[in-house]
């Protein structure tokens, strides 16, 4: 084929019903991703420069916004290999949607597993693939040959056509069956909502799943054992360190780049950078609107009840109670993938504070089933039963965790040792260089952070630090007497309170972190003695005895300039000299 005239092709005008337009409505957030990918394209076209996150997002990365391939269909380490090969590839396919060129590109994948580079034969989807998205006008995203197959079969049954999916190659027939749908479509369709209607044949004919239509078994996408994830994010993460190191804030942007890259992509593009934090914020409720990404935090009472499943009672409205089983967070964000539209978009949950829950009573059985290679689709995939439903369960392969520890609760020595084999981690220290430039009082506030948690250090551990986060409304606050009044409160609310935690109120140590000792009287933060003195509330033969341990909280420091200049080592006669110099203007 393709048909010869207008009357044999005139039958596929049904792909564009009026239902399409609502399919179509509820398909806006792929169009976007889709769309996002073909703009990037267009750009590299116009300026003839191919970047490498381009090149990443079109031959490797799992979700691309066109077609998903399995997790490894092209190692990392082999990526790396072959990219500037894969470069001028892809200068190739921009230049023109030709037989001769579809040629070349499998001919190179055939000389790549040759070279032992990848196995599994000739990835023939990974070609499709960037043929799909470099000519969107020529191609659908039916990216595997059996899945086109089944499309084109299904589109005969259903129109009355003839096309042939013995044509010479993929490609050939796709460029057919493009030229025929396009002279049809309405005329608000553009190329990508033409293939976003085809590919509801291709879900309809492939009832399935999306990921199945893309990784055919004829067209093996496997993920040799030994190799690096496509994916440049682990499947199961803990951010840690301690308090104020930005992890909680953190998870939002890590989730809207593992669930949504392509729009990371597309947002970095537009912009001079990484997209803002109001853009990211947005995008990352809306994931959460649409049960893609799932928020909680895990705490003493938190259970398996809660996070699998478990009986609840509840009233049936009549006055009896009933005990139906009610699926906990994770069994339902499992639930929302497995019945995605798009599948296999990637699902985020973020569990903050998972230090604080009872790992073994929350996860039970399922710790296993969070490995990478017990996942569904892998190669040592596992199942269990669950105890209460007595469903069969199992972890998708693309449901990302995310954790967040705070090592001042917990280090991760104490850690569950089985939490600790299935988890990548990945320390969050204080970053006090992100407050060099916030000056107070003549001091400089990252110098001054850095210098504290040295002291910490070396009387505690490194877990019990002070993270950056404490201090970084200063940056926010342009009027000097308002960023002295703000870093007043910190101190006062915040910093103290800490570190009497960290020190179990041992005072002296405290102290000793604010380096009080080096400062006069009035400057010190914390005060030795009492109103009292030990001989006046003690016999002399009972004072002789006793070493007065009494503390208290100088609440004046926290408005004076040299309790803050003294922190500083070596500050003794900068201190005073600050001191002398409030006194004159007190008495002036």
């Amino acid at each position: 084929m393709p048909p010869g005239t207008q009357a044999d092709i005139s039958s596929l005008a049904i792909i564009f019903g009026s239902t399409e337009n609502e399919f179509l409505h509820n398909r806006i957030r792929w169009k976007e991703r889709y769309s996002a990918l073909v703009q990037r394209i267009a750009g590299a076209r116009n300026s003839g420069e191919i970047s490498d996150e381009l090149l990443r997002d079109l031959w490797y990365t799992r979700s691309n916004g066109v077609a998903d391939i399995k997790t490894g269909a092209i190692a990392e380490d082999t990526f790396a290999q072959i990219k500037e090969e894969l470069r001028e590839l892809t200068k190739q396919i921009l230049a023109g949607c030709s037989e001769d060129t579809y040629r070349t590109a499998i001919a190179k994948f055939q000389e790549f597993s040759a070279r032992k580079q990848i196995k599994g034969g000739v990835l023939r989807a990974v070609v499709n693939r960037v043929f799909a998205a470099i000519h969107p006008d020529k191609c659908t995203t039916a990216v595997a040959s059996k899945a086109f197959k089944k499309l084109i079969n299904q589109i005969n049954e259903r129109c009355g056509t003839d096309f042939s999916e013995k044509m010479a190659n993929w490609l050939q027939t796709n460029i057919a069956l493009k030229s025929a749908v396009n002279r049809l479509r309405p005329e608000n369709f553009d190329d990508i909502d033409t293939n976003i209607v085809i590919w509801r044949l291709d879900r309809e004919s492939n009832p399935q799943g999306f990921e199945d239509t893309n990784a055919a078994s004829d067209e093996p996408l496997i993920k040799p054992a030994g190799t690096a994830e496509a994916d440049p994010f682990p499947l199961n993460q803990i951010l840690y360190g301690p308090p104020g190191t930005g992890k909680t804030y953190k998870t939002t942007s890590l989730a809207v780049q593992i669930a949504d890259p392509i729009w990371c992509a597309a947002q970095s593009a537009a912009g001079d950078g990484a997209p803002s934090r109001a853009a990211l914020k947005q995008r990352y409720d809306e994931l959460v609107a649409e049960k893609r990404v799932v928020f909680t935090t895990f705490h003493q009472s938190f259970s398996y009840e809660d996070f699998i499943e478990g009986i609840r009672a509840e009233n049936d409205g009549h006055g009896a109670l009933r005990y139906p089983i009610k699926d906990g967070i994770f069994k339902k964000l499992c639930g929302t993938v497995d019945g995605s539209e798009i599948e296999p978009l990637p699902h985020v949950l973020i569990i903050d504070e998972i230090n604080r829950g009872n790992i073994s009573r929350i996860f039970g059985e399922l710790i296993t089933l969070l490995e990478p290679e017990k996942r569904r689709g892998a190669d040592d995939a596992r199942e269990v039963i669950l105890p209460y439903s007595k469903d069969p369960f199992s972890v998708p392969d693309h449901v990302y965790v995310i954790g967040t520890m705070n090592t001042a609760d917990k280090s991760l020595a104490q850690l569950d040792l089985a939490l600790r084999r299935r988890f990548s981690f990945i320390e969050m220290p204080p970053e006090p260089e992100s407050l060099s430039d916030v000056h107070i009082y003549g001091v400089n506030i990252g110098a001054m952070l850095a210098v504290i948690n040295q002291r910490i250090e070396v009387l505690l551990d490194r877990d019990h630090l002070i993270g950056h986060s404490y201090l970084l409304p200063l940056k926010k606050i342009s009027d000097m007497a308002d960023r002295e009044k703000k870093l007043q409160w910190i101190f006062e609310k915040q910093v103290l309170p800490l570190l009497q935690e960290y020190f179990f109120d041992d005072w002296q140590r405290i102290s000793w972190v604010l380096n009080d000792n080096d400062k006069p009287e009035v400057d010190r933060f914390i005060r030795a003695g009492g109103t009292l003195n030990r001989d006046s509330l003690f016999s002399a033969d009972v004072a002789e005895q006793i070493s007065d341990r009494r503390y208290y909280v100088n609440f004046t420091a926290f408005g004076r300039a040299g309790a803050y200049t003294g922190i500083m080592p070596g500050s003794r006669n900068a201190t005073a000299t600050s001191t002398a110099l409030e006194a004159e203007t007190t008495e002036a």
